[in-house]
């Protein structure tokens, strides 16, 4: 939004509406408020809990050289790999449990369909 011509105060406060965590929109209902007091965006997310220490420097970086949108679509390219790295880790835990319980489930089934044809044969031979 900053790149398109958005001012920040109200790409924060579209931010603030959009957002779907509770947690995430106090934050940028504190962070809108600090912007009307005069505070610059990066002073304003500096003590937000959310917000890991990288991006509020970038973010300082991008407002001191005049280049906060390149600075933002940094810190999402940086979110996104973050979250796509997480996501095939979990995945990666995820799969052996996964292949563990299959097994058993099949083992299961298995077992309960072969018990009653070796009942029946052990019936049939005495």
């Amino acid at each position: 939004m900053i790149n398109a011509g958005v001012s920040v105060l109200d790409a924060v406060q579209i931010t603030r509406e959009v957002v779907g965590n509770r947690l995430f929109r106090d934050v940028f209902e504190e962070v809108h408020h600090r912007l009307e007091q005069g505070q610059q965006l990066s002073q304003a997310l500096v003590d937000a809990p959310y917000f890991p220490r990288p991006i509020w420097q970038m973010l300082n970086a991008g407002e001191r050289t005049g280049h906060l949108g390149a600075s933002m679509e940094r810190v999402a390219d940086l979110c996104e790999s973050d979250l796509r790295h997480t996501i095939r880790t979990a995945t990666q835990f995820i799969e052996p449990a996964m292949i563990v319980v299959m097994g058993i489930v099949i083992g299961t089934i298995a077992l309960a369909m072969l018990l009653p044809i070796f009942q029946i044969s052990k019936v049939m031979t005495q």
